[in-house]
């Protein structure tokens, strides 16, 4: 008899960004400015999503999770 299908729990984090066009550079380029927001986002690839969470509860929030999922976080 086969084993019954498990979900995989691996957990990533995602930081939320912002962009804005810097400034023409003497060659006439213009990169693109980016800055981190304070806030991050805590998938398991089994489904849950913590939302955007302030960058100070993902230590508490990625070892709950790991904890409850069995899961590795993977950066």
């Amino acid at each position: 008899m086969s084993q019954p299908w498990t979900l995989d729990h691996f957990i990533h984090l995602f930081a939320q960004t912002e962009s804005r066009p810097g400034p023409v550079t003497e060659e006439g380029e213009r990169w693109m400015e980016r800055q981190q927001t304070g806030k991050v986002m805590v998938v398991c690839a089994c489904g849950y999503s913590s939302g955007l969470i302030d960058h100070t509860e993902v230590k508490a929030t990625v070892t709950s999770l790991a904890e409850e999922h069995g899961a590795v976080p993977t950066g």
